[in-house]
């Protein structure tokens, strides 16, 4: 099964790409799939995304464009989406 992981601001920046298909089991979340793909990219999402394996509190994260929690499961065809809150003024 397979999901497309979307990145934008800050994220997409580091990465040097807006998405990628990531490979995910039966019963995957999207923090399983966040983990996997943190394996090639530490450095990123260490920055952007996860601290000590759990999401930072500034990151969002949709799937098929609704905002869930990290811990909502994934089926085959999901479109999940990386957004860094920003701030300022």
């Amino acid at each position: 099964m397979e999901v497309t992981v979307n990145y934008t601001t800050q994220l997409k920046a580091a990465l040097g790409r807006a998405n990628e298909v990531v490979e995910i089991s039966d019963g995957d979340t999207v923090l399983d799939a966040v983990k996997k793909i943190a394996t090639k990219d530490v450095a990123a999402f260490d920055q952007y995304v996860l601290s000590d394996g759990k999401p930072l509190p500034s990151m969002l994260v949709s799937v098929n464009d609704k905002q869930v929690a990290f811990n909502a499961k994934l089926k085959s065809g999901d479109q999940v989406t990386l957004l860094s809150a920003i701030s300022g003024g």
